[in-house]
């Protein structure tokens, strides 16, 4: 669980997530120009056992990692992979997957080019080493190249004590 290990990160700074109570407003208070459709009202901040907050240092881009339990990713995280993908990322020449392999890490970015589904983007991320799997969810209106440059930063920077 995300509450058992001590994670840092140099991209990530921790926020209260009732200092954001409404997403949606924030997103149009923030992202004057929007790429693409909000973040649904449905999706919330948390912190919990489960769950962290955080804002990209620097920026308004917003990012939630939540520690997956589930098994079947943990232990069988090539198949269980492209079901996530699937679930959140229509397929067609409008995706983008990028699979990494770290010396003690691996992670998958995916999301939907230009906006077209909304500015929700994805990281699944798994370090062998600490036996943790987080899906992140990633809120930006940044270009595409910014942010999938901000994503392999967020994973580069995944350190734990």
């Amino acid at each position: 669980m995300l509450n058992e290990v001590k994670l840092r990160n140099t991209q990530l700074e921790e926020i209260d997530p009732s200092s954001i109570p409404d997403i949606e407003a924030y997103q149009r208070e923030k992202f004057k120009n929007p790429r693409g459709r909000f973040t649904s009202k449905i999706m919330e901040l948390k912190s919990n056992e489960y769950n962290k907050a955080y804002k990209l240092k620097g920026g308004e881009d917003l990012i939630q990692i939540t520690s997956l339990l589930n098994k079947g990713i943990i232990e069988n995280w090539d198949k269980s992979v492209g079901g996530y993908i699937e679930t959140f990322v229509p397929k067609g020449d409008d995706s983008y997957t990028e699979y990494i392999n770290l010396k003690e890490s691996k992670a998958v970015i995916f999301f939907t080019k230009n906006y077209k589904s909304g500015n929700a983007n994805y990281i699944l991320y798994q370090n062998t080493r600490q036996n943790v799997t987080f899906f992140i969810t990633y809120i930006s209106n940044s270009p595409d190249s910014v942010k999938i440059n901000n994503m392999h930063n967020i994973i580069k920077e995944m350190r734990f004590e």
